[in-house]
């Protein structure tokens, strides 16, 4: 028998000795670029506290205090816009801006995942208040061993500086995540939400969003509407001395306010959240006559009302107009009285929000809260309004959460560095965690 055949007959073959060879010299290439290659780290508990530890308190101190140092009172903030821009670029956060009228932007950051499993959305506002002439201006930026001072510092440039931290963190940490991730820092929050209303105009979608406002570090997942009338009654003018030939607008706008006076009690009866409480109806400037002695012809109130999911804007309307109708058949027949929405609250109207508390957006906020802090977190409402509800109404379920006091308009205003850091640190590992799930997933308990 030849050594060939006899070799075969123990079962050696030339070819399987050639493909064994080149395979194991495909595996050693492997095992030599998985050394060249950084680690991409797959998400987990451990993971995402991975991530939480890259993120320094100094850093997001740090940037809130370049941020604050950067004038962007509400219809200016075109330098601080490009000063996120050229912060995201310097880090590596892909950025763009989206401009809303003038040289106002939205910066709009974008972070892509692998399998665009979902896609998670986190907003803060850039624009802030007129500074008074009661601030010590040597204060603004200033850090101190608790605190970042500034104006905005609070509302809304610390959730802002957290949120962007975080994103740094996760781009850093070469985690690979699914879902996709947007940020967004945004103006003209304090006349409406323009900025916003511009975003969710030019088709922006995400599946469910954090609106990073101060809420004193608890989790928001309702607040009150906010809705804004102006009333206007006639008469007809006259001498004092001949007031009888006159029609008294003022008097008769008396009796409408005593009329909203009763409204409000009768809404406090008849609506009750949980959370929120009752409706409130604002009384809040009033004007009309042009003499002392002489009829004044025309009358203008301009009244608030904050009312709760459940009401709407053109019911509530609706019951103003009946009180009108009710005075002029039972006492005013001469009455003429219209009632209007203010203008900015017509151009921008302010709506309620309300996310299920046992929905899963709110459980991740809880999960990530308790992860990073292991603390509980507080979860409730404010009567306040805010951007969220703009993003819920455009189907985008939003929650509020972020650092510093909701009470936050006071001379030197400042933001504690230990909820700005605590911030950073839940939202990155938020994000970690929203990335994982699926759009299904994150919208389980909301409607």
């Amino acid at each position: 028998m030849s050594s060939t055949s006899e070799a075969t007959e123990k079962g050696y073959n030339h070819n399987s000795e050639i493909r064994f060879l080149a395979f194991k010299k495909y595996i050693g290439c492997l095992e030599t670029l998985s050394k060249q290659q950084p680690k991409v780290a797959r998400l987990n508990k451990n993971t995402n506290l991975k991530i939480v530890e890259r993120i320094e308190k100094k850093e997001v101190s740090t940037l809130l205090s370049d941020l604050v140092k950067i004038p962007s009172v509400t219809g200016s903030e075109g330098d601080v816009a490009r000063f996120l821009r050229d912060w995201c670029e310097r880090n590596g956060l892909p950025c763009e801006l989206q401009q809303v009228n003038g040289d106002r932007y939205n910066v709009i950051i974008k972070l892509k995942g692998s399998t665009g499993k979902s896609a998670i959305h986190f907003d803060g506002h850039i624009d802030t208040y007129p500074m008074t002439d009661e601030w010590d201006r040597s204060l603004v930026g200033k850090i101190t061993s608790d605190r970042v001072y500034g104006i905005g510092s609070v509302d809304d440039k610390g959730g802002t500086a957290s949120m962007l931290t975080a994103a740094k963190a996760i781009l850093e940490s070469q985690t690979e995540i699914e879902g996709d991730i947007t940020l967004t820092a945004v103006p003209g929050h304090l006349e409406g939400g323009s900025g916003v209303r511009k975003l969710v105009e030019s088709g922006f979608k995400a599946d469910a969003g954090v609106v990073c406002e101060p809420t004193t570090m608890k989790i928001i997942t309702c607040h009150m509407a906010s809705l804004y009338f102006e009333i206007v009654t006639r008469g007809v003018p006259a001498l004092d001395t001949y007031k009888e030939n006159g029609v008294n607008a003022i008097l008769h706008m008396t009796r409408i306010i005593q009329e909203l006076q009763r409204l409000e009690k009768t809404y406090q009866k008849n609506y009750k959240h949980s959370i929120l409480g009752v409706p409130l109806i604002n009384i809040g400037k009033i004007n009309g006559g042009f003499r002392h002695n002489i009829v004044p012809d025309e009358c203008h109130l301009a009244f608030s009302v904050r009312y709760l999911p459940g009401q709407t804007t053109e019911g509530i309307k609706r019951e103003i107009q009946g009180i009108f109708k009710k005075i002029k058949q039972e006492e005013i027949p001469d009455l003429d009285a219209t009632i209007t929405y203010l203008k900015d609250w017509y151009d921008w109207p302010r709506l309620p929000l309300e996310i299920p508390k046992d929905s899963q957006l709110v459980r991740s906020v809880i999960e990530a809260y308790e992860s990073t802090t292991g603390r509980k977190p507080t979860v409730g409402g404010e009567k306040y309004w805010t951007d969220a509800s703009i993003f819920t109404n455009a189907r985008i379920p939003s929650i509020v959460f972020g650092p510093g006091n909701d009470e936050c308009y006071w001379v030197n205003e400042y933001m504690e560095s230990d909820q700005l850091f605590n911030a950073a640190k839940i939202y990155a590992y938020l994000m970690a965690t929203m990335t994982s799930m699926t759009r299904s997933e994150l919208l389980q308990g909301i409607n």
